[in-house]
């Protein structure tokens, strides 16, 4: 797993130091919600808590 940024110089990387004749490339993409992080004060110190924003 990489960023496609990167996928040329791994591909040498592997092909330099390993015996493989061949790679395999799989696309995906990732999809996320927005999200925040908030501090919590609990009575047993600070926490932090994640809220999702509504889309």
């Amino acid at each position: 797993m990489c960023h496609e940024d990167s996928r040329d110089a791994i591909v040498k990387t592997i092909f330099n130091h390993t015996t493989t004749i061949g790679i395999r490339e799989n696309l995906c993409n990732r999809f996320v919600l927005s999200r925040e992080v908030k501090t919590v004060d609990t009575p047993y110190g600070a926490s932090q808590s994640k809220k999702i924003l509504r889309i």
